[in-house]
């Protein structure tokens, strides 16, 4: 989890630590757990996968929700590219995450001008 931590680091305002104190604990959770979640398994059987996603996305959310002034150590990946996408994005493997941001530049309408 030192990885996860650090790239948290790396891309987030320490006040997101504020918002979801739990963060990286609940991370790990959905990342263990998140084979489940093409398989459309029952509730019963994704307990765990759907109450981590809830509460690292509410953190997301309110994080997002802050001022950028209150959280001035973001990257510019943060505060320029995800706002709307970022929520829909949790997953710990960071070559699925450049994976993405090279797609949205690559197919962004307002880069090709």
């Amino acid at each position: 989890m030192i990885i996860v931590d650090s790239q948290i680091r790396a891309f987030f305002d320490d006040v997101l630590y504020e918002k979801c104190p739990d963060l990286v604990a609940q991370f790990q959770v959905y990342e263990d757990e998140s084979w489940k979640v093409p398989m459309d398994l029952p509730d019963f059987a994704t307990k765990a996968l759907r109450s981590a996603e809830r509460i690292v996305k509410t953190g997301l959310k309110q994080y997002l929700e802050l001022p950028k002034d209150n959280r001035p150590n973001e990257s510019w990946l943060i505060t320029k590219l995800f706002p709307q996408t970022l929520p829909n994005s949790m997953n710990a493997n960071a070559y699925k995450f450049i994976f993405w941001i090279i797609t949205y530049l690559l197919f962004d309408p307002n880069l090709e001008q």
